[in-house]
């Protein structure tokens, strides 16, 4: 009788870890899906907003690339918000003041345009702020970010938290010594 308490208790446990252990593995699934596609329309509207905002290319193909990229832009801005939970507090406290910046720039940019469609000087430093500072430098702190979120025990803030804690020995005789000289 007491093996077969055992068999049923261990199958219970087993089922029971079995499912938990499914369900954090879809919960993860979710999680790479949303930062897979949100890295990819990050991607397509900074290729966009370079293309776009490029004052050397005619007017016509500058504002096929400035329709497409208001389209990118709407799309990745639904898809955040769509999907704000699966990401961590931290990304999106990188993310949400992005799209505020974007915006602005990119209005900037559109009300620097003349009748001929050439920027004004307000219009060339949005396009450059937009070319070399906002999409690059944000593309830069979601990567390690992302990561983070992807490989949770290989990020550097928890390495850093796990060495941090770490003693070595001898590091308190050390800080003794250093103390006393």
């Amino acid at each position: 009788m007491d093996g077969i308490a055992v068999a049923v208790i261990t199958a219970v446990l087993a089922f029971f870890f079995g499912y938990q252990h499914t369900q954090r593995q879809r919960l993860y699934e979710q999680r790479v899906a949303v930062i897979a596609e949100l890295n990819r329309l990050l991607w397509k509207f900074q290729q966009t907003a370079i293309s776009g905002t490029n004052p050397g290319q005619p007017i016509q193909v500058r504002d096929t690339w400035i329709a497409q990229n208001k389209r990118v832009f709407t799309e990745l801005q639904e898809f955040y918000f769509a999907n704000t939970v699966w990401l961590d507090e931290r990304t999106n406290g990188i993310i949400e003041p992005f799209f505020m910046g974007m915006t602005y720039t990119l209005r900037t940019w559109e009300a620097s345009l003349d009748e001929q469609g050439n920027p004004s000087q307000a219009g060339l430093d949005a396009a450059q702020r937009i070319h070399d500072d906002v999409v690059p430098l944000l593309r830069e702190e979601l990567e390690p970010a992302f990561r983070a979120i992807l490989y949770p025990m290989l990020s550097v803030e928890r390495m850093g938290q796990i060495w941090g804690r770490i003693e070595c020995p001898g590091d308190r005789a050390r800080e003794k010594q250093d103390d006393t000289q």
